[in-house]
């Protein structure tokens, strides 16, 4: 009976939480599946090469939001807690840089505060409140899901600082920050 209950427990959580089995993986610059826990450059569709990275805004002493530049590449890891592989299309995930300076929190994730803007700051959760999910005339697009509903808001550009509330919209693409050598063989 125990068993029957673990079971109808763990796929009524399951089922729940993961997207619908129609969802595809999301597929980086290399045309791989994004690895859950793996470290990408997230680049702008269309803008030559611009790249979210953590930098400062307002009167910030600490870079704490995300913007669009093209120096200082900054990798985010893109997880989810499900022990799975691979990132699904709108599936919910955590992003997070790899990389911070030593005024940010050791332990923090994006997360949108402050009117809308988009920053990196001391929060833990179970699963964060971002998805990738296909878009129509982009790539792929980011969008900021709030709430346990599916009212989700896209993540748009305005004076070069990322949003869920004002700007434009934009397309991304996933690039792999560390890329695997190459096979040597010995002839």
């Amino acid at each position: 009976m125990k068993t029957i209950f673990l079971v109808f427990f763990l796929f009524s959580a399951f089922s729940t939480t993961l997207p619908s089995t129609s969802a595809g993986f999301v597929y980086d610059t290399d045309g791989e599946p994004l690895r859950n826990g793996g470290s990408y450059h997230i680049i702008v569709s269309g803008l030559w090469g611009d790249r979210l990275r953590l930098g400062r805004s307002g009167n910030e002493t600490c870079p704490q939001t995300v913007v669009l530049a093209r120096s200082e590449i900054s990798p985010v890891r893109l997880s989810t807690p499900y022990k799975i592989l691979y990132i699904f299309e709108g599936m919910l995930i955590s992003i997070n840089f790899t990389k911070v300076s030593e005024c940010v929190p050791e332990i923090s994730e994006w997360d949108v505060v402050d009117e809308g803007s988009v920053k990196q700051v001391n929060v833990q959760r179970f699963v964060g409140p971002f998805k990738i999910v296909k878009s129509e005339s982009h790539d792929y697009k980011l969008v900021y899901c709030p709430g346990d509903d599916d009212s989700c808001e896209d993540l748009k550009i305005h004076d070069r600082l990322l949003k869920a509330k004002a700007g434009k919209s934009f397309g991304v693409r996933f690039e792999r920050a560390v890329k695997s050598s190459p096979e040597w063989s010995i002839v």
